[in-house]
């Protein structure tokens, strides 16, 4: 919901509740990033950080390195938000290597795009 960032940050916490309480990690994961992006658009960067790190351990933990990658990718934001450029340097790079050894092109393309913004 590009703009509409106290509706989002609702409808994700919303879909948060139901992930938790069905339990799929996969869908877990996607609603935990959800709303830590919604977080990170209310510029608070400690509470996405934690969300996104919850969120990665998910997809790693699956083995989902597509997911995994995009996760990372929006945790760098979030740390760099924070102040934490090393961090932000860490999770970017561990994304940018997941998805050149094991997501293709595109993905890589994608990481890409996102850095020169």
């Amino acid at each position: 919901m590009r703009g509409h960032h106290a509706e989002s940050l609702r409808y994700g916490q919303q879909a948060l509740a139901v992930a938790r309480r069905v339990g799929v990690p996969r869908t877990l994961a996607w609603a935990l990033g959800e709303v830590a992006s919604a977080l990170n658009s209310h510029r608070r960067f400690d509470e996405s950080r934690r969300g996104f790190e919850e969120a990665v351990a998910l997809a790693r933990g699956m083995g989902d390195t597509v997911l995994m990658v995009t996760l990372l990718n929006n945790l760098a934001v979030a740390n760099g938000g924070a102040g934490d450029l090393d961090a932000a340097e860490r999770s970017y790079s561990e994304a940018l290597a997941l998805a050149r050894v094991h997501s293709g092109r595109l993905l890589v393309i994608f990481l890409l795009n996102d850095l020169i913004r």
